[in-house]
């Protein structure tokens, strides 16, 4: 979704994604590209990622 020039990306990521440094991981790439947002942890196993940005915000960025 695209704001005022903000891209907002919500991804969910699954598979062994807890207890790996997975968070830790986002931010490196966060800190890179310039994204905020949040990375959290899901009772289901999941996590979510909320990144906002300007440009182009996407999950590819977040390969880890």
């Amino acid at each position: 979704m695209t704001l005022n020039g903000l891209t907002h990306e919500t991804i969910h990521f699954s598979g062994r994604v807890q207890g790996v440094g997975f968070r830790y991981g986002v931010f490196q790439v966060a800190k890179e590209y310039d994204v905020c947002g949040f990375v959290k942890n899901l009772t289901d196993g999941r996590v979510v990622v909320e990144a906002a940005g300007t440009g182009s915000v996407s999950y590819t960025h977040l390969t880890l």
